[in-house]
């Protein structure tokens, strides 16, 4: 069980300082902060390549839509026959 000495400090019951709950606890949070920025890191990393995509699928249908107009306009302007 731990006990608050006078200094304010965890001891445990030798009356010693409680230094491996401490470090325990710190390593914790540690790896909860590694993990998030990990998680974190993934999902920017998907955001970004659907936003990627998304301008790709975009410039590709103006490129499409442009050949398709060249292409019809190409058909209009010629001679046929009556």
């Amino acid at each position: 069980m731990s006990h608050f000495g006078p200094d304010g400090q965890s001891q445990g019951d030798e009356g010693r300082p409680d230094t491996t709950r401490r470090s325990t606890g710190t390593a914790f949070a540690v790896l909860g902060v590694l993990v998030a920025v990990v998680v974190g890191g993934f999902v920017v990393w998907l955001q970004v390549g659907l936003a990627y995509s998304l301008a790709l699928l975009g410039s590709g249908g103006l490129g499409l839509q442009d050949h398709l107009s060249r292409a019809a306009t190409s058909l209009t302007a010629g001679d046929y026959r009556a």
